[in-house]
């Protein structure tokens, strides 16, 4: 699509949708350039991305009843609302105004950022607060590759080092190994020393392996939870479900007596099996929205400029072409992070 502006144009491009539904539902339009309100920033987005929370909240496709309410009380219940019509939760960009009182950022720093719920990354500028979770891009990263970084890292360190304080020598199932969060959950467990069995299929393998995976099962013809039988005989320490493929349920069969179930996804069961667990004390079961901080995201970008954690993507597709990228995201094949490209608009000042 292109857009065509005589002077000097106020209006930016955004990726909007006006109801739930499939791919199709969005739009590239213009809406009026942002402007920074006291303590906030405004980045000019170089590479945002579709996520599979993208897709979800785009379908309003929620994986447990238990959800059901709030997602509709925070994005809209019979159409998004207007402060979530445009998606996107993870940028890298510059920052190119600065909001009164602002002095720890200037204009011209590149930046990579989550949005988290509040959304709007798919666009071409966004306003953040001066302290969210906003840091310096790595030096040795493309903007393309910086906007990979949020959903994935944040998301898997909250899991595995907050929630599950991971420890060297456990044993790690990752559910989903190669999609964003799993390839994230990987090289995090590694760097804890954990033994990582990922679960993918078989034209994944090498790339989890080159990851760090200690152990590969291709769960199209060896699934363990089906059976409820264990590699080697020894249950799993931590069972990270990054996709909803692993319900509790299910899962607990290959569990350690103490281990924990961490649902990216949760099932109702999950969350009914974490209500008993935290009820008498236990955190067998641990779901729910993952915690981001800018600490956090600062602690992955020197892992990354420390050359220790790198960036997985599946491809890079210019930003017009978001439709196409949330019909990928909704075939779950997508294979790390689908980033969108930016590139600046004629007549632009």
């Amino acid at each position: 699509m292109m857009l065509l502006h005589t002077g000097v144009n106020t209006h930016m491009r955004a990726a909007a949708f006006h109801a739930y539904g499939p791919p199709q539902v969005l739009s590239i339009t213009e809406v009026p350039d942002p402007t920074p309100k006291p303590g906030e920033i405004r980045i000019r987005v170089h590479a945002s991305t579709v996520s599979a929370a993208d897709s979800r909240l785009r379908a309003l496709r929620v994986d447990s009843k238990v959800f059901w309410l709030p997602i509709r009380i925070i994005m809209g219940f019979r159409k998004p609302r207007k402060n979530r019509q445009i998606l996107g939760t993870e940028l890298a960009g510059v920052i190119d105004q600065l909001g009164p009182g602002v002095t720890q950022w200037s204009v011209g720093d590149e930046v990579m950022a989550s949005t988290g719920l509040r959304l709007g990354a798919n666009a071409d500028y966004t306003i953040m607060k001066h302290d969210a979770i906003v840091v310096r891009k790595p030096k040795n990263l493309s903007f393309e590759q910086a906007a990979s970084i949020p959903f994935g890292a944040l998301g898997s360190m909250f899991f595995l080092y907050k929630k599950a304080n991971l420890k060297p020598g456990q044993r790690v199932l990752i559910v989903g190994a190669s999609g964003a969060l799993g390839c994230a959950a990987i090289q995090l467990a590694k760097l804890r020393g954990a033994h990582v069995t990922a679960v993918c299929s078989a034209k994944n393998a090498e790339l989890v392996t080159q990851l760090g995976a200690d152990r590969v099962i291709d769960y199209t013809t060896n699934n363990p939870l089906d059976t409820g039988t264990l590699l080697d005989e020894i249950p799993y320490d931590i069972i990270y479900d990054t996709v909803g493929a692993a319900p509790f349920g299910a899962a607990r069969r290959v569990l350690a007596k103490d281990g924990k179930h961490l649902a990216a996804v949760a099932d109702a069961w999950g969350m009914l099996w974490q209500l008993r667990t935290m009820l008498i004390g236990s955190q067998r079961a641990i779901g729910g929205v993952d915690s981001e901080t800018q600490e956090s995201l600062d602690e992955i970008r020197a892992l990354i400029e420390d050359e220790r954690y790198i960036p997985v993507i599946d491809r890079v597709l210019p930003f017009d072409q978001i439709v196409e990228g949330h019909e990928i995201a909704d075939s779950g094949r997508k294979v790390g992070s689908l980033v969108l490209s930016h590139p600046m608009e004629p007549g632009r000042p």
